[in-house]
């Protein structure tokens, strides 16, 4: 738990940082804190995971639900930047996770 400090109109805010922690199994943490084991749990497959890879799961969980689904529509969806998804979508195919099928504008997404 955070501690909060008020000191005139200054507001301080202490959190307490794991001193270990462990991967239990996707999407869970284990960890310490001042001796007290603590499970952190909705994290993403592991710890090393970037908001990019967080991004490209939406846009791939998006394109299950309309594969003819535009990079706008997901842009809008996901209210992030167009030039945002654009990156994302550009490692998704170069990671060969997705490919674009038939033609740009009339084509569609297909998860690999």
């Amino acid at each position: 738990m955070p501690e909060y400090e008020i000191l005139g109109n200054d507001l301080t805010v202490r959190f307490k940082a794991l001193e270990e922690a462990s991967v239990i199994d996707e999407g869970q943490i284990s960890g310490q804190v001042g001796g007290h084991v603590s499970k952190i749990s909705k994290v993403s497959k592991s710890h090393n995971d970037t908001l990019n890879d967080t991004l490209e799961y939406k846009i791939i969980n998006l394109i299950k639900q309309n594969p003819s689904i535009t990079q706008k529509d997901i842009s809008e969806n996901l209210k992030v930047s167009l030039v945002s998804i654009k990156r994302a979508i550009k490692q998704l195919v170069d990671s060969k996770e997705i490919s674009r099928k038939d033609s740009k504008r009339n084509g569609y997404w297909s998860i690999n």
